[in-house]
């Protein structure tokens, strides 16, 4: 853990973003949508994993590469098999609160898109994704943000580092920056219990990842296809879990 701390994340973020530029200009150029809110930069979700393979490559070699490549299939790591479950089950948790807040609030709903074939297709590619960006953010980034700043503060680093890195694919979804605000607090605060749930719970790539692509697609059930999904209601949501996180920390 001190030798991940000692080396700084500043050349993985700069390479990160690097390698995004060009997918941010093939948006510019060809400006269509993958889904619905979802611009074709969406596509630099690679660009986490590439960067830290590489630097893992030319810092420590062939062996750590690979090593790290193979956290693409590290379930094992979890301390308990039902650690999983907080993983896959947390969003829906979240976003279902969030829907029935809104309900309460008065906000007319229709139901959420029923599941089905298509749905199962859509976990498959948004794991895939998740996994592009979790390589990095979870098997290569994390460590070094816990280790200075401990399990939430760190956690709130890297969210806040994460979320940055998306204003540019949510400006060109048409985001207004008062929805891309409160996405980002959403955003933020996910990551702080995602990185409490690698720390406590088994620091398994995989299992940040199925937790990232649920995240992906109970914004695509929300109803119309994600268009009525509202940042504000998850944020405040996801601040009540974070604050459960805390509390529970403290108990085990």
């Amino acid at each position: 853990m001190r030798n991940s701390t000692q080396l700084t994340i500043a050349p993985f973020l700069t390479l990160t973003a690097g390698l995004s530029v060009p997918f941010w200009i093939l948006h510019q150029l060809r400006p269509i949508a993958l889904l619905p809110g979802l611009p074709l930069s969406a596509l630099a979700a690679l660009a986490p994993s590439v960067s830290a393979v590489y630097l893992q490559y030319t810092r420590n070699g062939k062996d750590a590469a690979i090593l790290l490549l193979n956290r693409s299939s590290d379930l094992r790591r979890l301390h308990h098999p039902m650690w999983l479950l907080a993983h896959i089950g947390l969003n829906p948790l979240v976003t279902l609160a969030a829907y029935k807040t809104m309900q309460l609030r008065g906000t007319l709903l229709p139901p959420f898109s029923p599941v089905n074939a298509k749905t199962a297709a859509l976990l498959v590619v948004f794991f895939v994704f998740a996994l592009g960006e979790e390589i990095g953010w979870s098997g290569y980034a994390v460590e070094p943000c816990v280790s200075a700043l401990g399990t939430f503060a760190g956690g709130a680093l890297l969210g806040a580092i994460t979320s940055a890195w998306h204003v540019v694919p949510l400006l060109q979804a048409g985001r207004s920056p008062s929805w891309i605000a409160w996405w980002t607090l959403r955003s933020t605060m996910s990551r702080v219990v995602a990185t409490w749930l690698y720390v406590r719970a088994g620091p398994s790539v995989v299992a940040a990842a199925l937790d990232h692509a649920m995240s992906n697609l109970c914004w695509q059930m929300f109803p119309i296809h994600g268009s009525l999904w509202d940042p504000k209601d998850i944020a405040q949501v996801s601040l009540v879990a974070v604050a459960l996180v805390g509390i529970l920390d403290r108990l085990l």
